[in-house]
């Protein structure tokens, strides 16, 4: 077995429809089953590192840091981290960062839209 990852139904935006006859004008908290998958290559960086997520809200506000020890090999080796969103909630309609740091560097900005889609139906549907 080799150790390749395969990326299925990569998405940057999540669509949460409700519908009935009372829907909120809002959108309600709402969770997905999918994971946040960030690949890193080494380069000239060898050793021990910590890799830390942090979510920003649309709101401007941060979620919960999420941490993950990696290693650096150096050259082309490198890693794949597949962090699991199953317990985020997303709060908010809007634009979500995940912003990725080691140690204390950000790296990169992964964006996320959260649209919400009420829809009303009426008594005869």
């Amino acid at each position: 077995m080799n150790s390749s990852t395969t990326l299925i139904r990569l998405i940057d935006t999540f669509t949460i429809i409700t519908e009935g006859q009372d829907v909120p004008l809002e959108m309600p908290p709402a969770q997905n089953n999918m994971y946040l998958v960030i690949m890193l290559k080494s380069g000239k960086a060898v050793g021990r590192n910590e890799l830390r997520v942090i979510p920003e809200l649309p709101n401007g506000s941060t979620g919960n840091v999420i941490t993950f020890p990696v290693q650096f090999e150096g050259e082309e080796r490198g890693f794949n981290v597949n962090m699991n969103l199953r317990g985020f909630t997303f709060q908010y309609e809007g634009l979500y960062w995940f912003r990725v740091y080691i140690d204390n560097v950000e790296l990169t900005a992964i964006p996320f839209r959260v649209k919400y889609s009420p829809r009303r139906l009426s008594a005869a549907d």
